[in-house]
């Protein structure tokens, strides 16, 4: 297996709740009764790691702009951990509603939280 097939893998198994392996458990998860000033933190923490850019469409994220939190494997097929959420464009993450994520959307996950763990 290639580094980028085994990438690949280890992203689908995080956003899936798949795991062949103890070490690809599952993050923590943002809940309801998490903080609001926590969640601004998260928020601002995903922009920074992608650039200002839109998840789904690779757009500016411009402040005042509506965005949204995105699930990129949708939660009704698993994915529920915080390694699984992205920023986009409302309208975008709208249109993408429940279908399964494309190669590319699973890269640009993995590069994001690379990203995150560089941050924090």
């Amino acid at each position: 297996m290639t580094a980028y097939q085994s990438l690949i893998a280890e992203v689908v198994a995080r956003a899936t709740g798949s795991y062949p392996d103890e070490a690809l458990m599952p993050g923590p998860v943002l809940r309801a009764e998490t903080p609001s000033w926590r969640k601004r933190q998260f928020r601002l923490a995903l922009r920074r790691a992608q650039f200002g850019r839109c998840a789904i469409c690779g757009g500016n994220m411009k402040r005042g702009k509506v965005h949204s939190i995105d699930h990129v494997v949708p939660q009704s097929r698993g994915g529920r951990d915080v390694g699984n959420l992205v920023l986009a464009h409302r309208p975008c993450n709208e249109a993408k509603a429940n279908r399964e994520p494309t190669g590319c959307e699973l890269i640009w996950l993995a590069a994001v939280n690379a990203r995150l763990e560089i941050a924090l």
